[in-house]
């Protein structure tokens, strides 16, 4: 029998993430926010150590606010797009920026989830040719129902729903990698968040 190498798992060396409104009014608005936010920095710092292609999104800044500061030291603000429409993929620049960097997959978090989220997503999966993956455990709306709702439709329209340590361990592979240690490392120092059994 002929093994395919990795199957359908993530590489590290053809993703890009994507960080979709992690605003001062979504913090101070969504009851979950303190939950997922320790699980955005912790997949910004692997991206950060394995080099992986991130751009991120603001909505209406003027009225939502900045991007949240923990945020900000683990993504450089000039790599975040200030947006009107709901969908990131309606700025010229996240445009351009995901097409320059010929990912295969596109994985996405931040807020709302049934909304820019939601719609970001299915604009990626009708004009990308690649796959596209949610962190189920760094997104979040004001109400539940409205979470679940856009998860499951999500799914049926072909969206790979992931966890941080899922995406983290996909790209990193193996013990062995060189960036093991460092996203280890930095995953320890985020102390809202358990470690795993393999010091993650």
């Amino acid at each position: 029998m002929r093994f395919r190498e990795h199957g359908g798992l993530l590489e590290a060396e053809t993703s890009l993430l994507l960080v979709v409104d992690m605003q001062l009014a979504f913090q101070r608005g969504l009851k979950s926010f303190p939950s997922i936010l320790p699980r955005a920095v912790q997949l910004l710092n692997a991206a950060r150590v394995l080099e992986i292609p991130t751009w991120g999104s603001e909505q209406s800044p003027g009225r939502m606010g900045a991007t949240v500061p923990d945020i900000l030291d683990v993504l450089d603000s000039r790599r975040i797009f200030p947006k009107e429409s709901f969908s990131a993929l309606q700025n010229k620049e996240i445009r351009e920026a995901i097409s320059a960097s010929k990912p295969k997959s596109v994985v996405i978090l931040g807020c709302e989830t049934h909304v820019s989220v939601l719609q970001t997503t299915l604009q990626l999966l009708s004009s990308f040719d690649g796959q596209v993956h949610v962190v189920l455990d760094a997104t979040a709306s004001r109400r539940d129902l409205d979470r679940d709702l856009a998860i499951e439709r999500m799914r049926r329209a072909g969206v790979h729903v992931t966890s941080t340590e899922m995406v983290q361990f996909e790209w990193l592979r193996d013990t062995r990698h060189p960036g093991f240690a460092a996203v280890s490392q930095a995953s320890q120092r985020n102390s809202s968040v358990p470690g795993s059994a393999f010091g993650i």
